[in-house]
């Protein structure tokens, strides 16, 4: 299955404060529940994440099903990349990548977009409004829809399961590449040599 990448809405480029505190680091969110079977999508991704060399040297969060409580886990980090299970985009299986600070989420307001609890849009909005010398300079939302089943257990549907690899090749990517706002030398090593999934 090859990544679907979709950005709707209006787009308006979005320029760092520079009054704020400094960008430093970049970081990986994985949430979900690992026991409610595809929801755990991202948890299955972050036990292949966790103990691997990656470019950028990112920090790796498992944030579960924290909800509000994410909200203490951001920082001004030059990019983060959120990994989440996500429902009622499109198809079931579908891959989904959204650059979260510069997408009108306007028109997401109320939809099912995250799959448990208060969602990534919700903790944004309020990280935003709150504690905005604590916004990421850039923050990408890599996502799969999970439909509207519901599961239990660890197991991943084949669907889910199939989008594991090329979910995994687009964290790395997005490590690759930088923040656009402070670029520097990606590494040429892809995901394959690092030995993930």
């Amino acid at each position: 299955m090859s990544p679907t990448l979709v950005l709707t809405g209006e787009q308006t480029v979005r320029q760092p404060d520079e009054h704020r505190l400094n960008y430093q680091g970049y970081a990986l969110f994985f949430t979900g529940n690992l026991y409610a079977g595809d929801d755990g999508f991202a948890i299955h991704l972050y036990e292949q994440f966790k103990d691997i060399p990656l470019p950028r040297k990112p920090d790796i969060y498992c944030c579960g099903v924290k909800g509000l409580a994410m909200v203490d886990t951001f920082r001004p980090f030059k990019k983060l990349v959120v990994i989440d299970a996500l429902r009622g985009l499109g198809q079931v299986g579908e891959i989904f990548r959204v650059d979260l600070l510069n997408e009108n989420l306007s028109q997401w307001s109320g939809a099912p977009v995250s799959a448990h609890d208060i969602g990534i849009i919700e903790t944004i909005e309020i990280v935003r409004h709150l504690f905005p010398q604590h916004l990421p300079a850039e923050i990408i939302l890599i996502g799969v829809d999970i439909g509207n089943r519901d599961m239990m257990g660890t197991t991943l549907s084949a669907e889910i399961f199939a989008a594991l690899t090329p979910v995994a090749k687009m964290i790395y990517k997005e490590l690759e590449s930088g923040s656009r706002f402070q670029q520097g030398n990606a590494s040429p090593e892809t995901i394959e040599s690092r030995g993930v999934l």
